[in-house]
C-alpha cells in the first residue's frame, strides 16, 4: 500500500503493516502496545491513520512520504499555518495538539461549511 492518500480514516493490522512497512506480525506487535492509540471493537483491533503516521514520523530513518509532488503546490503550503518539511532526511515532529496542524483563516474563508443538525 503505498498511495498514502487513499488510506482509509482507520487501520486494521494489515492496513497498518502494509502503511508503515512492516510485518503482519509488527503491526500487531504495535497494535498491543500499552502507549500506541488502539480502538478496539469487539475483536478487532484498529488505529486512526493519522495516529499511525505520526507514529511513523517519529521514527528515525523510517519512509520519508509525506514530502509529495502536492506538498509542493503553493495552495497546500498556504492552506497550513505550518509549513513542515523534511531536513537532513528527517521530520521535526510537532509538540502541537493532533497532528500539529491547523489550517489558515484564509484558508478556511474560501472552503465550504457545510452545517449538521443545526
Amino acid at each position: 500500500m503505498n498511495n498514502y492518500e487513499n488510506l482509509p480514516a482507520v487501520l486494521n493490522a494489515n492496513q497498518l503493516a502494509a502503511a508503515l512497512g512492516i510485518s503482519r506480525a509488527g503491526a500487531y506487535q504495535l497494535l498491543n502496545t500499552r502507549t500506541f492509540p488502539t480502538l478496539r471493537i469487539g475483536k478487532r483491533l484498529l488505529v486512526a491513520t493519522a495516529a499511525a503516521l505520526q507514529v511513523e514520523a517519529a521514527i528515525p530513518n523510517f519512509t520519508i512520504h509525506e514530502e509529495h509532488n502536492a506538498n509542493l503546490k503553493n495552495i497546500f503550503i498556504q492552506a497550513g499555518k505550518y509549513y513542515y518539511k523534511p531536513e537532513n532526511g528527517y521530520y521535526t515532529v510537532p509538540d502541537l495538539p493532533g497532528i500539529g496542524q491547523e489550517m489558515t483563516d484564509e484558508f478556511l474563508a474560501t472552503c465550504r461549511k457545510v452545517v449538521i443538525g443545526g
